[in-house]
């Protein structure tokens, strides 16, 4: 039975309840009905370079690797056919050192029905210098094939494989303080019952 089912079952029966305290359920019963709102961060690990030109800094070697995070919006993305995202505060670089301020953005996901990430083709601009991109990465991997490529100043440098991803949800600071203030009623309610026997 609903806790609501039960409220009004209770109130049927006679029981009365402080105005106050039917008003704080109320507002609990409003929570748990909504979804908890969260963040869903996506990080990527790629595989070490395999070949790397240039010479200039930040120095890159092939023990070095591309290194992607972004948030999006609300629970992990299902995209069995693929889709289009728009991502949050994109970061891009090794694992030794950022890239640089991403301006542009293009990130394309494919998910299994669970949300793992099967297929991506994730690119953009550090530096942008119309018509094109001055310095730039991608990413990309379909059918377990995969290649990134990271060209930093007079640096290119890419690898012959597909990296990992970790996916973790956030959640948003304002579920977590309704959260701990329904938390703090129930303990206010066990402390009043209990110095009432």
């Amino acid at each position: 039975m609903f806790l609501s089912q039960r409220l009004l079952l209770l109130a049927k029966r006679g029981m009365h309840c402080r105005k106050s305290h039917l008003f704080i359920l109320l507002l609990l019963i409003s929570v748990w009905a909504k979804p908890a709102l969260s963040d869903t961060l996506y990080a990527y690990t790629g595989t070490d370079f395999v070949s790397v030109v240039g010479f200039s800094e930040p120095q890159i070697t092939t023990s070095d690797f591309l290194h992607m995070s972004f948030t999006l919006a609300g629970l992990p993305v299902i995209c069995p056919t693929g889709c289009f995202v728009s991502a949050m505060s994109l970061e891009v670089g090794t694992n030794v050192g950022s890239g640089g301020d991403v301006v542009f953005q293009s990130v394309f996901l494919q998910t299994n029905a669970s949300g793992a990430i099967v297929a991506w083709n994730i690119s953009g601009c550090f530096f942008m210098r119309p018509p094109e991109c001055d310095e730039n990465f991608s990413s990309g991997a379909q059918s377990g094939q995969g290649l990134d490529i990271l060209n930093v100043g007079d640096i290119l440098a890419f690898s012959g494989a597909a990296g990992t991803w970790e996916i973790t949800t956030v959640p948003e600071p304002t579920t977590l303080i309704t959260f701990a203030s329904g938390l703090a009623f129930l303990a206010g309610r066990l402390r009043h019952k209990r110095r009432q026997l």
